[in-house]
């Protein structure tokens, strides 16, 4: 570590430097002080515990205070002798509230004897107790999970066949583990009332947080099982290629209900990537959506217009959000004056607003080029727009019949961001070069929008996945019910699609398809940066292995509000799911990047409690200062993995929640779970993991393969 001032030498002069102003300055240092006399000895531990209980540094400080306190208490600190500071401390009060606390509390006497003493001090001797006797512990966890079984397992684990390798877990168990996330139980308490999802769509940062109850979130899944049922056969792979959005998860949920297998697909994936998938898979269909989306702001562009040939009527371009949700303003344009058939023409233009937005009412002003002899009729008054960034733009081009047709739309604040209601100029310019003689319906099968967007960056799902695919595509919009492109003939919209399941007499109804345990319900992929990805499949048990360790160390409980930004097509995906409804948690969703403040102020208002990361995300949002301002103290446990963690960063992070945990898991998409990781009931330092996870025991092998004879501590 950097030789720095110790926290005894830190001087008013010092904490000025940080950020702050003269008097907060003389604040904190009469704070720091008196906390540093009641630290008895010269143990920086104790000296940091301390800091934190009395929460003397604030989320809100600059991050350069929390960085000189930190480093500052540590600056004497040989990590090499001691291992890695600590940052985080369980108090005996906060282990006995976990779960794992908890059951260690109940049944720690008995199976450890005289040796239990608490869940902190107990707890290295309970985990290696779980790998010496995982049918006992196994035993217990099943009570504690939403897991119901149709036929019970005759054995937790039966080893009598010594040609499995580990025995057989769960043998003749029957169920279906899509439907136990979606019962009602007592424990952990599941209602119908209870709120299952959360979410929001970006760019509407300023409304309510949506809601999903279980009983909705169940009689949704029925839905699109009953339409899974009357388009494909049991045992039917089929494929998710979408952003991780609640319709993403109802439709997971829906294909292991109707007895068929998901095929985990990542939505960056190349076709070249998804066409390996599918091909492997066998997948029989895939679901994917389409949309034209930038970074704080969804369009779906769509263009009505009669017969090109004659270039001077048309009716309008459409931009916004549409659903049932929102209203619309429309005016068609009937005429437009003659333009200049060579160059280009001016469209009317009609905008549609969602009523979600802010309530600012902006000044829309159309221009033209020097070649129009007048403006097009204006627009709807009063429309609604949100707050964009200083000049959005977006661009188009299709080609058809040998004839190109250019189209850029332009959105520009056109003053200050201090002005209350800022008016902003909106610009359409359509090209058309050569002499189209085209249909206004021959247009639109050539001119279709299909993005999806991450941050600055635009994936088109739809194109990518009909170059991939020869099977059935079935195409979700992300809003409303229109998806304004055209498909294949085998392909069908999610409206369609839906229409299907709600022929059914009871269509929120449907008997899910149960199956023995070791039944594949989901293949998911190994990256494939080394060769051909390799299928991996999941079975029952594999949920449940993953919900277990989740509940165990991430210490996931009912009421809990669960939020970790990713896709289906990466093993966290799936292990979110199963994390939150085998443990009654609510899942959170933001439709959108991760990368901004939109997320953060999704985090802030849903109340997430549980947040998972990785190391770059946090960085990002460490470095581009996006969350300043953002209250992130409901938030009670934080999670990491992909990548190796950074120290500073970490610090940062945890900071924004006074200092609460950060746990580290390193698993596998083979193992469905982790097998190490932090915990709850151990001190916790910066990018470092604590233990293994339950049930899981370290050999070291030498070169030969045998293992070494253990010689270091635990």
């Amino acid at each position: 570590m950097t030789m720095r001032k110790s926290i005894n030498e830190v001087e008013l002069q010092d904490l000025g430097q940080t950020g702050l102003s003269i008097e907060e300055a003389e604040r904190f240092h009469k704070v720091l002080k008196e906390t540093i006399a009641l630290v008895e000895g010269s143990d920086p531990r104790e000296l940091w515990r301390e800091l934190v209980a009395r929460r003397v540094l604030k989320p809100w400080h600059p991050h350069q205070l929390h960085q000189l306190v930190y480093y500052s208490v540590y600056a004497q600190w040989d990590a090499s002798t001691k291992g890695p500071p600590l940052y985080w401390f369980p108090s005996l009060w906060h282990a006995r509230q976990t779960n794992l606390g908890r059951i260690m509390e109940l049944y720690g006497p008995k199976l450890l004897g005289a040796s239990y003493q608490d869940p902190i001090n107990s707890f290295s001797s309970f985990q290696k107790f779980s790998v010496q006797h995982p049918e006992i512990y196994w035993s217990i966890i099943l009570k504690e999970l939403s897991v119901s079984f149709i036929e019970a397992p005759k054995y937790i684990l039966d080893t009598s066949d010594k040609s499995k390798h580990g025995g057989t877990w769960l043998p003749g168990s029957v169920l279906n583990i899509a439907e136990c996330c979606l019962l009602t139980r007592e424990h952990p308490k599941k209602e119908d009332d209870s709120i299952a999802v959360v979410w929001r769509d970006e760019g509407f940062d300023d409304s309510k947080v949506n809601c999903l109850t279980l009983k909705e979130l169940r009689e949704q899944v029925m839905v699109v099982a009953n339409a899974i049922a009357a388009t494909f056969s049991k045992g039917d792979a089929i494929a998710i290629d979408m952003q991780m959005t609640v319709n993403a998860v109802i439709i997971y949920l829906a294909i292991i209900v109707a007895g068929c297998v998901v095929v985990s697909i990542a939505d960056s994936f190349a076709p070249k990537e998804i066409a390996v998938r599918l091909r492997v898979s066998k997948a029989k269909g895939i679901f994917t959506q389409v949309t034209f989306q930038f970074d704080t702001m969804i369009f779906r562009v769509y263009v009505l217009l009669m017969e090109l040939r004659q270039l001077d009527v048309m009716n309008c371009l459409s931009l916004g959000l549409v659903d049932s949700n929102i209203l619309q303003a429309r005016e068609d344009v009937s005429s437009i004056p003659s333009m200049d058939k060579s160059s280009s023409i001016w469209l009317g233009i009609c905008a549609t607003w969602g009523h979600r937005f802010n309530d600012s009412t902006v000044q829309l002003v159309e221009t033209c080029p020097a070649t129009a002899t007048s403006l097009p009729p204006p627009l709807p008054p009063n429309i609604r727009i949100p707050n964009l960034c200083n000049r959005v733009v977006c661009e188009a081009k299709a080609v058809f019949g040998g004839h190109t047709l250019s189209i850029k739309c332009g959105i520009e604040n056109m003053c200050s961001r201090q002005v209350k209601h800022p008016p902003y100029r909106m610009s359409i310019r359509y090209k058309m070069h050569g002499k189209p003689k085209v249909t206004a319906n021959q247009m639109n099968e050539s001119l279709h929008l299909d993005f999806i967007s991450r941050g600055s960056r635009k994936f088109p799902l739809y194109s990518r996945v009909i170059e991939a695919a020869t099977c059935k595509v079935i195409v979700l919009p992300v809003i409303g019910n229109d998806i304004g492109v055209p498909l294949r003939e085998q392909d069908q919209s999610w409206k369609d699609f839906l229409s299907y399941g709600s022929q059914h007499s009871r269509s929120n109804y449907y008997s899910p398809v149960y199956q023995s345990i070791k039944s594949v319900t989901n293949i998911l992929f190994s990256s494939g940066t080394t060769g051909e990805p390799k299928a991996i499949p999941w079975t029952q048990l594999s949920p449940i292995r993953s919900a277990a360790d989740a509940w165990a160390l991430i210490d996931i409980q009912v009421g809990d509000i669960y939020c970790w930004p990713t896709n289906l097509g990466w093993v966290m995906g799936p292990t979110l799911i199963y994390s939150c409804f085998l443990a009654g948690a609510t899942l959170a969703l933001y439709h959108g990047s991760p990368l901004g403040r939109g997320f953060g102020k999704f985090v802030q208002d849903a109340g997430v409690t549980i947040l998972g990361t990785v190391p770059s995300l946090v960085k990002t949002w460490k470095n581009t200062n996006c969350m300043k301002g953002l209250d992130w103290t409901k938030i009670r446990t934080f999670c990491s993995t992909g990548e190796t963690s950074n120290v500073d960063d970490d610090l940062w992070l945890s900071s924004k929640a006074y200092y609460n945990p950060i746990i580290e898991c390193c698993g596998g998409t083979e193992l469905a779970s982790s097998y190490i990781l932090g915990s709850q009931l151990q001190p916790q330092a910066f990018g470092a993991f604590s233990t293994a996870s339950m049930t899981t025991g370290f050999v070291i092998l030498n070169e030969q393969g045998v293992p070494y004879v253990k010689t270091f501590p635990e």
